[in-house]
């Protein structure tokens, strides 16, 4: 299934009240432009919006290669309400929706399991399956070994973006990882973290590392070091 296919099971959905994951978050899609590559929607409160299709493109591309998506992560830093592109593939038949560390994640399961303009959580043994494919998936996060703080971290994942390919995702308030075929890099945001700007290297030590500030990223402690032009990440 490509997106083409996507595109024309949309227009079913004109019409419609869709229901959100998040309740009190309901959408109608009043128009479908595909050659200005747009969708006009109307909120729960009346309010008429325009959202690029692109978006739908982006979170569709990713789960085609991903067991489940955060859509938060992969539409980082494309504007407001990010629910509502959620919401609008969550009502297609073949995509149901389930919880993964708490964060509302979207599935692509491959047949029809509820009718259009409808929503679905996944069954929970199925749920806990694609849990555990994803873990598998995010792996790499054992071996994370950079974090770049920076006051604009929308820019600098930007630039990192345009340089390689790879998948952003949510970790936390302020904190988002870079996942490519081979790499796993954290972004910080300097003001959220409290963290000077800068690329810093991530070590382990068996040492009595004892020093102010202490940080939590993937359920571990890491102390900063921030030295002259020295600056790491020291998990102890």
């Amino acid at each position: 299934m490509n997106f083409k296919d996507v595109e024309k099971d949309l227009q079913k959905l004109i019409g419609m009240k869709l229901n959100s994951i998040r309740q009190g978050a309901e959408i109608e899609i009043l128009e479908i432009d595909l050659e200005k590559d747009n969708l006009i929607l109307k909120t729960v409160a009346g309010q008429k919006k325009s959202r690029p299709i692109e978006e739908l493109r982006k979170i569709w591309s990713q789960m085609m290669i991903k067991p489940a998506v955060h859509v938060e992560g992969v539409l980082h830093g494309s504007g407001t309400s990010r629910n509502q592109p959620e919401t609008i593939l969550a009502n297609l038949p073949y995509i149901e929706w389930l919880k993964i560390d708490n964060k509302k994640h979207i599935s692509y399961v491959g047949k029809n399991t509820h009718p259009y303009g409808t929503i679905k959580r996944m069954d929970p043994m199925k749920a806990v399956e694609i849990q555990s494919q994803m873990n598998v998936s995010y792996s790499a996060k054992d071996s994370f070994a950079t974090a770049i703080v920076s006051k604009d971290v929308n820019t600098s994942i930007s630039v990192m973006q345009s340089i390689c390919n790879g998948t952003i995702s949510t970790l936390d308030k302020g904190a988002y990882q870079f996942e490519t075929a081979s790499e796993l890099i954290v972004f910080l945001s300097a003001d959220i973290w409290g963290l000077e700007e800068g690329t810093y290297y991530v070590m382990s030590s068996q040492k009595n590392v004892q020093m102010l500030k202490r940080l939590k990223l993937y359920g571990k402690y890491f102390y900063v070091l921030n030295q002259g032009n020295i600056k790491a990440l020291i998990e102890n």
